[in-house]
């Protein structure tokens, strides 16, 4: 009788673990599968002996693993660091300016596709033969791969994968947001970006709403039903994309450029919008910095670095993909890339 109760108490002593480890791991997803197929080469540092009459297929990587019912046979090539990055990128370093050369991107971000479906696109990063990044399918699919050292530290990984892999459909958004407004609701002080509190937000809207004023904003934002909102800015008016939004109203009125007529040359009487190009600028806080320093980062400061511009990356991949497709009142193609990164 006691060996019976000593099993039983054994099954829910594991389930517990097992619970708490799915939840510490993945608190809003609600499924995903392990990886752990073997590191692939780190091209990296590839040998200077690689001669001008190489093939560019010299410097691609291939990385072959199952997951979801299914084999995923991907081809990777390292990206060009000027399509994400603009050429004057600076590294600001506690406000010193660092050579740009001492994190190089090409060496360890990776773009590229699926090799049985010809219309996916693949693209992330590759840090000791690890991929971390997006996939998404020809048909909308879309997931995303990621190394279990974010949820570990390095004394703490485990033993049996290095990844996991989930459906972006599995990320409980409802969850993430109530949990946001639980805190907002109880913490004046909680951001939603770039010091924005919760009073300070009220203010802001307040004068908005009033009409007048110098921060007084122009109807720009009155759109035609049938055009593509982006689903970054559920608030379109309140997007700080809003300026690129079609002018066209329900009311009639003179329509203006959103660009004020800058960097236009007219063929055929249409308006040609030369500059698609918006610089940014992105800065990674100290939490978000001492949580990849001691997790992904491998409390290494160089490594740390180049974690944090492989997530600049994904988010900046991310939202070209979304606006170089969507027409904003008869402009198109507009897309980000890095200026500067602290």
């Amino acid at each position: 009788m006691i060996l019976k109760y000593q099993s039983i108490l054994f099954i829910i002593g594991f389930l517990t673990i097992f619970i708490e480890f799915s939840y510490s791991l993945n608190k809003y997803i609600d499924g995903y599968e392990t990886l752990n197929y073997r590191p692939i080469l780190d091209r990296r540092k590839r040998s200077t002996t690689t001669t001008e009459n190489s093939s560019d297929d010299d410097s691609s990587i291939e990385l072959r693993f199952r997951s979801h019912n299914r084999v995923f046979n991907i081809k990777l090539y390292p990206v060009n660091s000027e399509t994400v990055f603009s050429d004057d990128h600076q590294l600001d370093i506690n406000g010193e300016y660092l050579n740009t050369n001492s994190i190089r991107p090409e060496e360890f971000l990776y773009e590229g596709f699926v090799k049985d479906d010809p219309g996916s696109h693949v693209y992330g990063s590759i840090m000791d033969g690890v991929f971390d990044g997006h996939i998404i399918l020809s048909d909308g699919t879309s997931l995303t791969v990621e190394k279990a050292s974010r949820y570990f530290s390095p004394d703490e990984r485990p033993k049996n994968y290095h990844s996991v892999i989930y459906h972006d459909e599995k990320i409980n958004h409802d969850k993430y947001r109530r949990v946001k407004r639980e805190i907002h609701e109880h913490d004046d002080e909680s951001h939603d970006g770039c010091g924005l509190t919760k009073s300070l937000k009220l203010k802001m809207k307040d004068i908005q709403d009033a009409g007048e004023g110098p921060y007084a904003t122009p109807n720009y934002y009155s759109t035609i039903d049938d055009e593509p909102v982006s689903h970054l800015s559920p608030r379109h008016k309140d997007s700080i994309f809003g300026k690129f939004a079609s002018n066209n109203t329900k009311k009639e009125r003179k329509k203006r450029s959103a660009f004020g007529g800058i960097g236009t040359s007219s063929i055929n009487g249409k308006n040609i919008h030369k500059v698609r190009t918006c610089s940014i600028y992105m800065q990674a806080d100290h939490k978000l910095y001492e949580h990849v320093f001691h997790k992904e980062g491998n409390r290494d400061p160089v490594r740390t670095r180049e974690e944090i511009v492989a997530l600049f990356y994904n988010h900046i991949k991310a939202v070209n993909q979304i606006y170089e497709v969507t027409n904003f009142g008869g402009i198109t193609g507009l897309n980000f890339v890095i200026q500067r990164t602290t």
